[in-house]
């Protein structure tokens, strides 16, 4: 049997079965797994094990950092949309009927480029996780692994994660916006 095991794009060390005792760490240092593997083996799979672990990391904090700017333009999309709209017919600035439909459509687009974003990220979580869970399987503790668990269930509370649900409602919400200007229903303050 190889050293090595390919998993994806990753080279993952094969480690061999250790006691599952919560109290052991992974490093060079320790005994118990010194006995029966290579020091440069191991030395590699800390590595790689803690790579990955920075990368979820990393993959999470691009996530939030997302979230926070889809929403905050989205939440002044709308705003600005009801600014544009509202009124008796004298508003203090005339705008066209073309802008104001341009508003929520860019609302549209936003709202999906932020779906596609929160997706994305979602998957590539979702990699490392399986890879670090992988890793896991050979190792004498296993964090990442309870984590996944947590967000197995979190994901499954309402059915579909919340991730999707927000963007998809801001998307509507900007939808149904620029239906209601082209169709003509929405038609407070704008010039004829």
């Amino acid at each position: 049997m190889s050293k090595f095991r390919m998993w994806g794009r990753a080279v993952i060390p094969r480690l061999p079965s250790t006691n599952t005792d919560p109290d052991l760490q992974l490093s060079v240092a320790n005994p118990v797994i010194l006995s029966s593997v290579n020091t440069d083996v191991l030395s590699a799979a800390v590595d790689q094990y803690n790579g990955y672990a920075g990368g979820l990391k990393a993959s999470t904090t691009a996530r939030l950092a997302y979230h926070t700017l889809f929403a905050s333009s989205n939440t002044i999309i709308i705003p600005l949309f009801l600014g544009l709209t509202a009124g008796d017919g004298e508003a203090i600035v005339q705008v066209s009927r073309d802008v104001v439909f341009f508003v929520p459509v860019v609302g549209v687009i936003i709202s999906c480029l932020w779906f596609r974003l929160v997706r994305k990220y979602r998957i590539r979580t979702q990699v490392i996780l399986d890879n670090l869970h992988f890793m896991e399987t050979h190792l004498p503790f296993r964090p990442y692994t309870i984590e996944k668990d947590k967000n197995a269930a979190a994901s499954n509370f309402i059915g579909v994660p919340l991730d999707y649900l927000i963007p998809l409602l801001f998307c509507t919400i900007n939808f149904l916006m620029a239906v209601g200007i082209w169709a003509g229903f929405l038609q407070l303050g704008i010039p004829s």
